[in-house]
């Protein structure tokens, strides 16, 4: 007598989350992020993402030759959706508050052109990070939004350093 062992079937079978989802569309909680949803997703499609604290930063071509995920690392990195920033401005009052720490900021918009196929989110800094004109995004070195700003604050200063050394653990 042969005796075959019994198959799983996967035709009937949806998967739990979309393997897009699973590899880059995993949300991060930790005291390393601010602002994430305790009791949100703990995954959905990147491209939908928006910016939200926790999740990988979305992706947006920012040139020919730069996107926003090539702000990820060595540094953390302070994304603004337009110049003149408060939060930018803030920068060199906040790296000497916290002497050793790298932010390097940027002041950028998509680039229409370079926006990408069929498959690349498009829009705007501002829609693709959920900023308002004056709001800012820090993004830690992995990639992933460590916190956002929606809009100014009366003190970048201070707002920016608090959560940094939160982030930190300072």
């Amino acid at each position: 007598v042969t005796r075959t062992a019994p198959q799983l079937g996967t035709d009937d079978i949806d998967p739990v989350a979309h393997d897009f989802e699973v590899e880059l569309g995993y949300r991060y909680h930790s005291a390393a992020v601010i602002g994430a949803a305790p009791d949100g997703p703990v995954h959905a499609d990147p491209r939908q993402t928006n910016g939200e604290p926790g999740f990988r930063a979305s992706h947006l071509w920012l040139g020919p030759d730069r996107s926003t995920i090539d702000l990820a690392g060595p540094g953390f990195a302070l994304l603004a959706p337009a110049a003149p920033s408060p939060w930018l401005d803030a920068l060199p009052a906040v790296q000497t508050a916290l002497p050793g720490l790298r932010i390097d900021g940027l002041a950028a918009e998509a680039v229409p052109s370079h926006n990408g196929g069929p498959d690349q989110p498009k829009g705007t800094v501002a829609e693709r990070f959920g900023l308002g004109p004056g709001g800012a995004s820090l993004i830690r070195p992995d990639g992933f939004v460590a916190w956002r700003a929606h809009d100014p604050s009366p003190d970048p200063i201070a707002g920016l350093t608090a959560a940094l050394r939160q982030i930190l653990d300072r």
